[in-house]
């Protein structure tokens, strides 16, 4: 299913020159809001097909369920991630 909607909604993946523009079209290039001094990286930009976004994030997240080394580093993301919500957490009761 997930291979009928990418033929559906991308068409010709040839026309795409590099993966970042593929990743673009579909909207799962995260939001950039820089400065000079500061780089933030924001949510998905959400453009291109809601559906196919859907559908590769299942795709995404069943492979990280089955195979071992994608579940190892999807945990890693994870735990980093925690740990900086918790030095927030830690920075905004102490100011």
């Amino acid at each position: 299913m997930t291979a009928l909607a990418t033929e559906v909604f991308l068409g010709d993946p040839q026309r795409f020159t590099y993966s970042k523009a593929l990743a673009s079209y579909v909207g799962i290039i995260p939001r950039e809001y820089s400065s000079r001094e500061h780089q933030r990286v924001g949510g998905v930009t959400k453009q291109g097909s809601p559906l196919l976004r859907f559908l590769w994030g299942e795709a995404g997240a069943n492979a990280a369920r089955r195979d071992p080394e994608l579940k190892l580093a999807s945990a890693r993301v994870c735990l980093k991630k925690e740990r900086k919500i918790q030095e927030l957490k830690k920075a905004a009761q102490n100011s």
